[in-house]
């Protein structure tokens, strides 16, 4: 196995973690890869998650599909419980997350 085939193992199974608890937290299906995805590589994504990502409340509600107003509160407390701190609650914090290409050499938490 190489360095590479060991950091794709290693990234699969931090996604595999990511998308576990997102399932778990009821976020909408079809917000789990980019969420999972811009915090383990940084990847931007759609304008409403950035609003979320960015506390840009009005934004949000802007942006949000009719799936999306009602799960509000699943996605803001999946990021509080199981995102890193420093990739999301303002848009400093979302431009330097995606500057260094999200959590790089950093682990996730397995909770079980």
């Amino acid at each position: 196995m190489t360095h590479l085939d060991s950091d794709n193992s290693k990234q699969e199974k931090q996604a595999k973690i990511l998308t576990e608890k997102c399932v778990a937290a009821r976020v909408p299906a079809h917000c789990i890869d980019s969420l999972v995805q811009y915090v383990l590589i940084g990847r931007p994504m759609g304008g409403f998650l950035t609003a979320v990502v960015c506390n840009d409340l009005r934004g949000a509600c802007e942006r949000a599909d009719l799936i999306n107003r009602y799960a509000m509160f699943e996605i803001v407390s999946w990021l509080y419980n199981h995102a890193p701190i420093d990739c999301w609650g303002s848009e400093e914090k979302f431009k330097r997350w995606t500057k260094r290409h999200g959590m790089e050499n950093r682990e996730v938490e397995d909770d079980g």
